[in-house]
This record gives structure tokens, sequence and C-alpha cells, in this order.
């Protein structure tokens, strides 16, 4: 809690409290810009709270040690026969880090550490929307794990779950922090890899495909297992929606499964 003039230069009260959180000698020292993290944001409330005489709930990152979320309020008011502003806040950090983890078990398939199916298709319509706007090539990969159903049917769906989080690990290990990257659902993945032309994108999945071959796997009583990998991709037309961009990607996918498995094909349209 502090209580300051209408121009914040004198403070007349600043509870113990924010003075700790603040590291402040005197009560003097106090002022918005140490009060917040971000200068900026301490103008916009500022501006905020003269230009309505009040602010309810404002949540900012406030300055402390750590830094820290908190909600703040504030009213104007008359003060030793003159105008003043009360400001108060409290710390909602814990709350913040429950809405992240919230976000997180939303967004985030628990077996791989990936996007999700939703969480995949809402970033990549906005990265389609991001590259059309700048006429920019972008690709997308359909992976799909063959005889996966074999998989878990001789070795159990333990060693089936580990496959599967084996790959998700191995994708975003070879792929960039910018490629979008989700576990579709069962044993079908996707990356969308922007400013990517079919050419570069091509290269991408064959490395994948190799990695994955080569890549050694948990076995279950001494029965060998081998993981090979098919991938269909197709590069964005103009204008294409995410759904158009999937069928296509999904057809090549179907082509690579038909021609034996374990290799990469182009969408021909």
């Amino acid at each position: 809690v502090v209580l300051t003039d209408n121009s914040g230069k004198q403070v007349y009260f600043v509870n113990q409290r924010l003075m700790q959180r603040l590291s402040l000698d005197k009560a003097g020292d106090f002022s918005l810009n140490r009060l917040f993290c971000n200068a900026r944001e301490a103008l916009h409330f500022r501006e905020a709270l003269l230009a309505r005489h009040r602010v309810d709930d404002w949540e900012g990152l406030l300055a402390g040690d750590p830094p820290y979320w908190g909600v703040l309020s504030g009213r104007l008011l008359e003060y030793r026969g003159g105008p003043a502003q009360l400001i108060w806040s409290y710390d909602i950090s814990v709350r913040k880090d429950m809405e992240q983890e919230l976000l997180m078990l939303a967004t985030t398939d628990a077996l791989t550490g990936l996007s999700n199916r939703h969480a995949f298709m809402q970033r990549a319509q906005e990265l389609l929307k991001t590259a059309e706007r700048f006429e920019q090539p972008c690709t997308l990969l359909m992976l799909d794990i063959d005889h996966f159903k074999q998989i878990n049917d001789t070795h159990g769906h333990q060693v089936g779950d580990k496959v599967l989080a084996t790959l998700g690990e191995l994708l975003r290990k070879e792929l960039r922090e910018v490629d979008i990257i989700g576990r579709l659902g069962g044993e079908e993945f996707a990356a969308l890899l922007p400013q990517s032309d079919q050419i570069e994108a091509a290269r991408v999945a064959e490395r994948l495909r190799a990695s994955v071959e080569a890549m050694p796997q948990p076995c279950a009583g001494g029965a060998p297992l081998r993981m090979t990998l098919s991938i269909g991709l197709a590069s964005r037309h103009p204008a294409e929606p995410l759904e158009g961009l999937l069928g296509r990607a999904d057809t090549a996918l179907y082509k690579a499964k038909s021609a034996g498995r374990n290799r990469v094909v182009r969408a021909t349209s």
C-alpha cells in the first residue's frame, strides 16, 4: 500500500511489506517506476488512474528480488486538503504459476512433451497467416511410425509409449526452435517448417527418416525392435487453408506407406 500526492513526488506512506519488496531505505524513495519492472507500464498505469480517477485489478510484473506478478488498484482522493493517489497491490505469483501449469496441461501431449493436436493446429494457423502475409515458403511434414500396432502387440504398450516419447525427443533435437511440432494422435506426428521450401524440407525429412532408422530402440525380452518412419510433405500454396495443406501432406504420407514405408514422398500437386 502506498499513498502519495497527485504528482507522485511527495510520498505520505508506504507500508512495511512494500518497503521490503522494493528494498527502500525510506518511504520517500518510492516511485511508480520503482514499483513496476517496466517504466512504460508504470506510465500507462498512472495515465489510466489520472484519466479514470480509479483503476481496478490491473495485472503487472512488479519489481522485487525476484520480480513477481501482482494485481494493482488505485484511487484518486483528497488528503491533507489536496489531491492524492492511493495505490495497493497483492502478489498473484502462485495463481500465475497455476495458470501456466494449466495452460501446459491443456496444450501439451503428456507422453511426448510436444504440442497436442489442438495446440498444433492453432499455432500452425497463425504461422500460415504470417507466411501468407509476407509471401514466405512454408512446408508441412506428416510423419507416421511404421507398423506401430505390431510394435505394441509384440513388445507391449509400455515399449510403444517409450518409442513415441523417443521420437518426440528426436524431433525436438533435430528440428529448429521456430518449427512447430505436434503429436496429432496415436503414432502420427506433424511438423510445420517456416521459411522452408519443398527441397529444403525434403532434406530435413530424409535426415529425420535416417535418424529414426538408425536410432537404438528399447527391446522387450530380447526381441529385436526395428523402428522406421514414413513421411509425406507438402509446401503451402498461396491462400491455401491449413486443412488443404494437411490433406495434401496426408495424401503424400499414404503414398509413402503404399510404396513400402520407410521413405519420404513429396506432394505432387
